[in-house]
Formats: structure tokens, sequence, C-alpha cells
């Protein structure tokens, strides 16, 4: 039987030998075969595949140790489907401060090692924070995983290190026509309602090429990671 069911079964409260039976039905879950049979396996068999589910959900939201924070960065962004762009206004009333506004990304289809390390944004000129750009390309990003329910799950709070946080710094930029492909499978298979957002917005296909990636993720201070450390590490 498969660890992660094995597990998730006892969470609620089911044997996990009890559920095998004589072969009435096949299935393929985890990689693994499981001989489900009966009337009484029928019945389980939806508590079965629901905690399987659960299970691997849980799974996703392991984050790696703290000394990975390569790791860290990457897996922070890939569980996030939003953040914060802080700007630097070109608001008349604003002019040159700091202007942060909250929008969908995503670094590839949800799952693990899925995630390109690349924030892609579905953007259009008729946002403020995207007028800024067009004045000053430059921005900071955060993302937290505060946004996912692994801090509610270990009671921490979003301002408390345990709840890694990253801070990207760098410029955000139209991708180029070559690249608007995975643009858009890494947005849309996350984010399926901007397929039907109007298209007299005109909207594009944005990144945020990063420069400088700032990880808490445990008491003593920020770390710093280079580019080229979070882009070559295996998320």
């Amino acid at each position: 039987m498969p660890p992660l069911l094995q597990r998730a079964l006892i969470g609620h409260h089911v044997r996990p030998h009890s559920y095998l039976r004589p072969a009435t039905t096949n299935a393929v879950l985890g990689g693994s075969r499981l001989l489900v049979g009966g009337c009484w396996g029928r019945r389980m068999w939806p508590l079965v595949l629901w905690a399987l589910l659960a299970a691997q959900a849980g799974a996703v939201l392991s984050p790696p140790p703290p000394k990975e924070a390569a790791r860290m960065a990457r897996y922070v962004l890939h569980a996030c489907d939003w953040g914060a762009l802080a700007t630097l206004s070109a608001q008349d009333e604003l002019r040159g401060r700091p202007f942060a506004n909250v929008f969908s990304l995503s670094d590839g289809p949800a799952g693990p090692g899925r995630g390109s390390g690349v924030p892609y944004l579905y953007l259009t000129d008729l946002e403020v924070s995207v007028r800024d750009l067009q004045v000053n390309a430059n921005a900071s990003l955060t993302v937290s995983l505060a946004q996912t329910p692994y801090c509610k799950k270990n009671k921490y709070d979003p301002q408390n290190p345990l709840c890694a946080h990253i801070i990207f710094a760098g410029t955000v930029v139209k991708v180029s026509d070559t690249e608007s492909g995975l643009a858009k499978q890494a947005l849309f298979t996350r984010h399926p309602e901007m397929e039907s957002w109007p298209r007299d917005h005109n909207w594009f296909f944005a990144k945020f090429n990063i420069t400088n990636i700032w990880v808490l993720d445990y008491f003593g201070g920020l770390k710093i990671v280079t580019p080229e450390d979070y882009y070559s590490v295996k998320p």
C-alpha cells in the first residue's frame, strides 16, 4: 500500500488493510495498483480517493529545509497564485513613492516539479501599476506561504519567519513571442478565468525579470540567493 494512502486512511480512522478485498475493481493510485472489491469496497472508494487527495495536498505544502534557501524561494513562488508587486508610482500625487498592488501570477502549472521559477503576469495598460512600469520598469515582488494553508495549519503568524516569504527585485517586461506560449500555459492553467477577461483591454503576457532575491524562512535574518542559484536548483 502506498505510505501516503496508509497515513491518510489512519488519519480518518480507517484500518489500512480493511479496504483491500478480493478484486472486483482495479484502480491505480499514486503509481500503485489497488484492489478494491465487493460491496464494501465500492462504498469506501470515495473515502479512499478523498483521503489520498487530501494527503497529497498536505505533501505539496511541505517546504524544503531552511538551509536550502534557493529551493525555498522556488517552492514558495510555485505555491502562490498571486503576489504583492511594488512599483515606483507615476501618479502625480504619489510620484516616485512606493505603490504596492496585488497581481495574479504563475511560474507554471500546479504540481511538484512543474514550476519554471519565472513569475509570469497577465497585464493591461489600463492597470495603474502598469502605467508606473511604463515610466520605470523596476519593481519588487513579494510572495508568502501565508497565502497557502501551510501557515494557518502550523499556527504561524504571517510575520513569523517560519511562515516563509520571498522578496524579488527586478524589472517587469513583456514576454517575447517565443515565450508567450509558456506564459499562457502557466497562467491560464492556474487562473482559467483570465481567458474570459474583456478582449478590448488588450491584455498581454509579461514576466518579472529577477535580479535579486531575499529569503526569510527562519530566525536569524534574510538570506540572499543569486538568480543563478535560484534557476539552477531542482525545485
